[in-house]
């Protein structure tokens, strides 16, 4: 018979995999919702590499996108500038934005909430893209995610869940003390049942 340390091990061990399996199916949905968002809405996220948008958006902060049409850009506005020249995009706070004639371009000019002057020129953009949710908890959640150990350590979770989920019942018992005994009646020689 199985000693009640082996069950509740065993069940112990049944309930964390299957909050494991939950965790990375409710994980998975994230993501397809994000998918079908981003898709959907255009959605985008932007990633803080400086610290120029400090306190609001410190240092690797993340925050979700949003195309903007360029008559709806506001002073004030969190917007994100694609540049050219092969430099990165910048997210700076609208100071002042100039409709260009026939409203399909725009001149913007930007400043980081942590500077102290507006950045060196103003912009001219065919498109924006506004800050519509901030998300600092995500950002350090990424971070800390994305460590070498972390990504070893969760996908050797996501293994072990795996393979419990996958592995073959065992065929037999382990214990013979588990499985009552079968009962044997004899039948005599030369009878049968109808």
């Amino acid at each position: 018979m199985r000693r009640r340390s082996d069950r509740s091990a065993a069940s112990a061990a049944s309930r964390l995999t299957d909050g494991l399996l939950l965790c990375c199916g409710v994980a998975g949905l994230v993501c397809v919702a994000w998918w079908a968002l981003s898709l959907g809405l255009g959605l985008g996220l932007v990633s803080f590499a400086t610290g120029s948008m400090s306190p609001r958006y410190p240092t690797g902060s993340i925050a979700v996108t949003a195309p903007v049409a360029l008559d709806r850009v506001q002073v004030g506005d969190v917007v994100t500038v694609q540049r050219g020249g092969g430099l990165p995009p910048i997210t700076h706070r609208v100071v002042s934005v100039r409709l260009a004639p026939g409203g399909g371009r725009a001149v913007v000019a930007l400043k980081g909430d942590a500077n102290r002057v507006e950045d060196p020129a103003p912009y001219t953009v065919t498109a924006l893209r506004k800050v519509v949710l901030p998300l600092p908890p995500v950002a350090d959640v990424l971070r800390y995610t994305a460590s070498p150990a972390a990504v070893i350590g969760i996908g050797a979770v996501i293994a072990g869940c795996l393979a419990s989920a996958f592995w073959p019942e065992r065929i037999r018992p382990r214990h013979r003390g588990d499985v009552p005994p079968r009962r044997v009646v004899p039948v005599p020689a030369g009878r049968r049942d109808a």
